[in-house]
Order: C-alpha cells, then sequence, then structure tokens
C-alpha cells in the first residue's frame, strides 16, 4: 500500500508539472501569435541580425557592440541561428527562438528546483515561473535578452551553497554576463552575494570559499578577456555611436548601463509608485498582479520559518541567501523608478523560489491565518481591478461594488471552508486561482500587445507608452473602444529604415526593394507594401513604368492624395 500510495503520488505531481509546462507553452505562443511587431524589435534585433551578415568583424564584434547597449553578444549569437540558414528575416524567425527558451525555461527550473528544495516547493516555482506574464512577454518576443538571462539564471540561482558545482555555476555566471553586461552583472553580483551569505553561515567556511573563488575566476576570466578585446578592436578609432549613446570605451559602457541608467534611459525612468505598477495594475500585467498577494505572502511565510525554526536545512540557508539579494535588488528598481517590466525580473526569479519554500512550510499553518491571506489577496486584486486613471491616481469602484463584494465574500467562504474541511477546501482554492489565472490569460499582454509597440508605462508626458495607457484608462471607465491593433509590419519597417538611412547605399536600397517586395507577397491587399516597393524602386533608379505600375497598384487598394500627385509626375504626359 505503501509504494502504491507513493507511485500514485509521484503520477500526481508528474500530471500536475506536465499540466503547468504545458499552459507556460500555450502562454508563451498565444502571446506571440497576439502581439504586434515591437519597435525594437525591428530597429534593434532586426536591422542588427540583417547587419550580423555582413562579416565576421560585425558577427563577433561590431553589431553587439553598436546596435544595443548589452555590449556583450551571447543574445545576437543566440537569435542568429534561426535566420542563419534562410534569406531574410521573418517574424516567425524572430519569435521561434525565445518561445522554445522560455518553454525549456519551465523544464530546466523543475529539473534544477526538485533536486534542490523538494518537488512540492519546486512545483510552485514551477507555477510561479509560468504564469508570469512579464517573463512570457519577453519570452513572445525577439527583443529581450531576459529570456535567456532567466533561463541560465534560475538554475544557476538553484546551484547557490552546493560546492561540487563551481566549474558549472562559474559557466552559468560567464553565460549571464556575456547575455547581457549590465543586467548579467547585477545577475552575478546576487548569485556571488548569495554564495556569501552561505559560506557566512557555513561550518566549514575555508572549505567553501576555494569553489567561490574557482567560480568567479571561471566567469570573469574570460568576461574580461573578450571585453578587452573588444575594447581594443571596436574602440581603437574612438568614440563609437552605441543604442545607448555614443562611448569611447567598453568600461565606460558598463557604467552607464549600470550606475549611469537613469541618465542613459530617462525615457525609462519615472516616480517610484510607477515602477510598482506591474504589480497594481490588473488591466496591464494581470498575471502578474494575481501573484504579488502569494508572492509577498510567501516571502513573508519564508522569513517567519527562518525565525521559527530551530533547526536549519537546506531550504533555509538557501532563503537566507538569497533574501538580500531580493530586498536590495528590489529597492533599487523601484527607487530608481525604472519602469520597464523586464527590470523586475533581476529580481523576481529568486523572490519566486523563496516564496514557493514559504508558502510550501505554511501549508500547515494555523487556517484562520490563511482566512485572512486570502481575503486580503482578493482585496489587493479588487483595488487593482478598480483603476480608473493611472495618470491621475484615481481608482474607481462605482458600479463594480456589487463584484467586488461578491468577490470578497467569496473568498471569505473558500477560506472558512478550507477551515471545515481542509482538503476540500485546498482544492476549492486551487480551482478558484486557476479560473482567475485562465482568465486573466486573455487580458493584459493579450490585450494591449496587439495595439503596441511598448509595453503601456507611465514614462514621459506625450511618449507613446503614455498614450497606449491613457487609451486603456479610457476604455476602462467609459465607453470608448479598446486602442486599434498595431498595424505595423516587420517587412515594411526594415524597408522604410534602409530608405531613410542617412548615410544610404545601393546595398541599403536593394535590402529596401527586398522587404517591400516580400510584404507585397505576404500580404498582396496591403496597400503600404505596394507603396514602398514604387519608393525603393524609385530611388534605385528603376524604369517609370514600373514604378508606374506598383503605385496604381497601391493606389487601387487605397486612394491617397499624396500618392496620386506621385502617379501624375510618373504619366506619360509629364515625362514628355
Amino acid at each position: 500500500m505503501l509504494l502504491s500510495a507513493r507511485h500514485f503520488s509521484v503520477r500526481r505531481i508528474s500530471a500536475i508539472v506536465v499540466a503547468v509546462c504545458l499552459l507556460g507553452s500555450a502562454l508563451r505562443i498565444f502571446y506571440a501569435l497576439r502581439c504586434g511587431v515591437g519597435y525594437d524589435e525591428v530597429f534593434v534585433m532586426g536591422v542588427g541580425l540583417d547587419e550580423l551578415r555582413a562579416s565576421w568583424f560585425a558577427f563577433l564584434i561590431d553589431v553587439p557592440v553598436r546596435r544595443s547597449d548589452a555590449i556583450t553578444p551571447l543574445w545576437w549569437w543566440v537569435q542568429s541561428i534561426p535566420v542563419a540558414s534562410t534569406d531574410h528575416l521573418s517574424l516567425i524567425g524572430l519569435r521561434t527562438l525565445p518561445v522554445v527558451l522560455g518553454s525549456a525555461t519551465l523544464l530546466l527550473t523543475w529539473w534544477a528546483a526538485k533536486r534542490r528544495i523538494g518537488r512540492g516547493p519546486a512545483v510552485i516555482l514551477l507555477v510561479f515561473t509560468a504564469t508570469s506574464d512579464v517573463l512570457a512577454f519577453a519570452n513572445c518576443r525577439g527583443e529581450f535578452a531576459e529570456t535567456l538571462l532567466v533561463m541560465i539564471g534560475l538554475p544557476a540561482i538553484c546551484m547557490v551553497g552546493l560546492q561540487d558545482y563551481k566549474w558549472t555555476k562559474g559557466l552559468l555566471w560567464c553565460l549571464l554576463i556575456m547575455t547581457h553586461l549590465g543586467k548579467g552583472a547585477c545577475w552575478v553580483a546576487g548569485l556571488g552575494m548569495a554564495e556569501v551569505i552561505w559560506i557566512l553561515c557555513s561550518a566549514q567556511r575555508r572549505r567553501s570559499v576555494r569553489p567561490l573563488l574557482a567560480s568567479f575566476g571561471a566567469a570573469l576570466v574570460p568576461v574580461i578577456g573578450w571585453l578587452a578585446v573588444v575594447n581594443a578592436r571596436a574602440f581603437s578609432s574612438g568614440e563609437v555611436a552605441t543604442d545607448a549613446g555614443p562611448r569611447d570605451s567598453v568600461w565606460q559602457s558598463l557604467v552607464e548601463i549600470t550606475m549611469g541608467y537613469r541618465q542613459t534611459k530617462k525615457h525609462m525612468v519615472a516616480a517610484p509608485f510607477d515602477t510598482l505598477q506591474v504589480f497594481l495594475d490588473a488591466a496591464v500585467w494581470p498575471l502578474t498582479t494575481i501573484m504579488a498577494g502569494p508572492l509577498v505572502f510567501g516571502f513573508v511565510a519564508a522569513m517567519v520559518m527562518l525565525v521559527c525554526s530551530r533547526t536549519r536545512g537546506r531550504r533555509h540557508e538557501l532563503v537566507l541567501s538569497l533574501a538580500p539579494w531580493v530586498l536590495l535588488v528590489a529597492a533599487a528598481v523601484v527607487l530608481r523608478g525604472l519602469v520597464g517590466s523586464r527590470f523586475h525580473l533581476l529580481y523576481l526569479p529568486p523572490l519566486w523560489l523563496i516564496a514557493s519554500i514559504g508558502l510550501w512550510w505554511v501549508r500547515s499553518a494555523n487556517p484562520l491565518l490563511l482566512v485572512l491571506a486570502v481575503v486580503l489577496w482578493v482585496g489587493h486584486l479588487c483595488v487593482a481591478e478598480g483603476w480608473s486613471s493611472w495618470s491621475e491616481r484615481t481608482i474607481d469602484f462605482s458600479g463594480h461594488w456589487p463584484a467586488f463584494a461578491a468577490t470578497l465574500a467569496g473568498a471569505f467562504g473558500v477560506a472558512c471552508w478550507h477551515q471545515w474541511d481542509r482538503r476540500r477546501g485546498q482544492l476549492g482554492l486551487l480551482v478558484a486561482t486557476a479560473v482567475m489565472i485562465g482568465a486573466a490569460s486573455w487580458m493584459g499582454p493579450a490585450r494591449w500587445g496587439a495595439a503596441a509597440r511598448f509595453e503601456p508605462m507611465n514614462a514621459a508626458q506625450g511618449s507613446q507608452e503614455q498614450a497606449l495607457l491613457a487609451a486603456i484608462d479610457s476604455w476602462r471607465k467609459t465607453d470608448a473602444p479598446y486602442p486599434p491593433a498595431n498595424g505595423r509590419s516587420l517587412y515594411i519597417d526594415l524597408s522604410n529604415y534602409y530608405l531613410l538611412k542617412a548615410d544610404v547605399t545601393q546595398e541599403d536600397i536593394a535590402k529596401a526593394v527586398d522587404y517591400a517586395e516580400l510584404e507585397t507577397r505576404r500580404v498582396p491587399d496591403d496597400a503600404r507594401a505596394w507603396f514602398y516597393a514604387g519608393l525603393a524602386y524609385q530611388r534605385q533608379g528603376r524604369p517609370a513604368d514600373q514604378i508606374r505600375r506598383v503605385w496604381e497598384k497601391s493606389y487601387t487598394l487605397r486612394a491617397n492624395p499624396g500618392l496620386k500627385a506621385r502617379l501624375d509626375a510618373l504619366s506619360p504626359h509629364a515625362e514628355g
């Protein structure tokens, strides 16, 4: 009986893991299909991948240095894999690998966490990772290096304190920095701090120091060597114009994308309250808003576990080692007013792990505590759903209060049910949470992603992000329509980019022709594609009748006075 019960338990956990992984993968695929073309997806990653083909120098050094503030090249090299064997870029090619890596992150998380913290907490950690819409949004777009950072970083977090994996940890730390110099350095600093705290809590400190030094050596020596080569080659002729501004050395880039970020990226900095939008506004990041309550409750429970437990196990030491990282980096992100949701991924993965351990520990706590926690959690969700205007900091419950009252009453009922019948109450709570997650999956990025080139954030007034956030607020509090779908196209944007370059060459014009023609074949009824094809033909010096033919096609699809004037100028009479 014991053996059969044990096998049933393992089988049930395996089924839950498979279901959660499938849910997380489906969410990423859904976002990838729904979200429109991102600005940086075209003008950073798309153009950069195009330029990688120019030469080995462009592939190894030039493009990673110029085309982004990452400086280090690993994300560029990884993203070049799907398009290396094709003649041209495509949106599918840009997004396929991030979605695959995002799904692989879930499997790696489960594999690493179940060995380190046990199956129960590992399942909770997997749920946090799979249902994070911030991470899923990063996984569905081609430009976000966070896809690779989190994929590498989560197994590295699970290895904190394991002395036998010093070279593996060093390799993972090296890959983090090589993915993105600034954010990778933040990850490695957090992991290094956690290792130091683990050593201070260890009884065998001397034996623990050498593996840590070996890990740092394996991580930093290749990176420093690489950066020295890049500094000598890319900056040998002086100042280089990078995506983050003009730079005269690798070391200046490192300082300005870390300590000087507030000045380097002013459009990404606002008030601390705006940074917290990711946890407070259910219309923008609903899944993260749902998980905010369990995260806070789990973190507090883990801290209580440290104080109340008489014995210290591997979970206690892991919580103690990772907690300072979470607190320091979260405070830095919020107080510096970094409004991009992806910045929260600098501390969310260790927070997920700590909260998972805390929630598993508190599962058998006083039922009255659960009643209070559930009611507070649902109360927070009601407030998050009630934002009337983010810019004006107003919440409006008029017309919604019956639903809010019913939701709170239902939460109180489920919690009390759990007190009377623990097994069925837990099942009711899980079902209610699953329903909320399923409903929220159809909101947030699944809604505004189709209309946005950037995520909604309350940054500089008049910005595209602010305009989109205002449109969402207007839709939520009035009968205004939802923001219209973003009609941008990867090929049209690339064609436009190459035509408008300040130092445009015949090779650039040829690329503009190719991308415009690709769009005419992809969407034959798109008037913009035929217009850009004619514009590129004109810049290339093709015959007037060929130009006139494609512009007539564009004018037939969508009449335009400006295009009519161009056609009149190309008429045979005008040429005569």
